[in-house]
């Protein structure tokens, strides 16, 4: 009895374990913000929170990083309006733009010719929040986004890793990206090393996995259901 207390104990800190570390990463140029999120986007700049938004989010620009306005289309060679898809890309937010997004949107800049550019995203401390999702326009493969709790780099996430990622600026070239079972996060930092990272609507918060933490769990009890079978034989 006391090796299956052991090892149920074990298996269920190994499940514990692996699902704290099973962050994923879902995107579709017609996706959408997760439901039960806080959602904002930045029609008025960064006093404009909408839908369930937290006040206490802090919104700073390193060098080059700024708001554009998407009625002026295309800023050549600096930064380019992303493409949305209605209504999925702007189902949560109160101002759904048109494609290409004719509302403020956020640009973080060139990181690698304007040293230090960026945007950063604070959260007011202890909410642990563990979903981030945002309209990511023309990705490219150079984009970063960073995530930290307090100074410590949890989680980083490259325009690479998603398919397109040419900077393509019309129709598939954006997606609705969402960022689910991350590590407790205060701050999100947007950069990338040519122009630009452009970005709007929002998401963050604390959303459940969908299913994964179950499956894992049923899995495990399974196990250990197992285990006793086998030494009660």
């Amino acid at each position: 009895m006391k090796k299956t207390i052991i090892t149920s104990a074990f298996l269920l800190s190994l499940a514990a374990a692996q699902m704290a570390s099973a962050t994923s990463v879902s995107y579709s140029s017609a996706g959408s913000a997760l439901n039960g999120a806080n959602y904002m986007n930045f029609d008025n700049k960064n006093s404009d929170f909408v839908g369930g938004g937290l006040s206490g989010v802090s919104i700073t620009f390193v060098t080059d990083a700024q708001y554009y306005d998407g009625n002026l289309g295309l800023q050549s060679g600096i930064s380019a309006p992303p493409f949305a898809v209605l209504p999925n890309n702007a189902v949560h937010f109160l101002t759904p733009s048109v494609s290409p997004d004719n509302s403020f949107y956020i640009s973080s800049g060139s990181y690698g010719t304007k040293p230090g550019a960026k945007v950063s995203m604070t959260f007011a401390p202890n909410n642990n929040y563990n979903y981030f999702g945002l309209l990511w326009g023309s990705v490219d493969s150079y984009n970063t986004i960073e995530f930290y709790s307090g100074a410590n780099l949890v989680y980083f996430l490259k325009g690479s890793s998603l398919t397109p990622n040419s900077g393509f600026q019309g129709a598939g070239g954006s997606a609705y990206v969402n960022i689910t079972d991350l590590p407790s996060f205060d701050q999100v930092v947007v950069k990338s090393s040519q122009y630009a990272f452009e970005f709007d609507n929002v998401a963050y918060g604390n959303v459940p996995d969908g299913g994964t933490t179950m499956i894992m769990l049923g899995g495990v009890l399974c196990g250990i259901g197992a285990i006793r079978r086998r030494l009660s034989v």
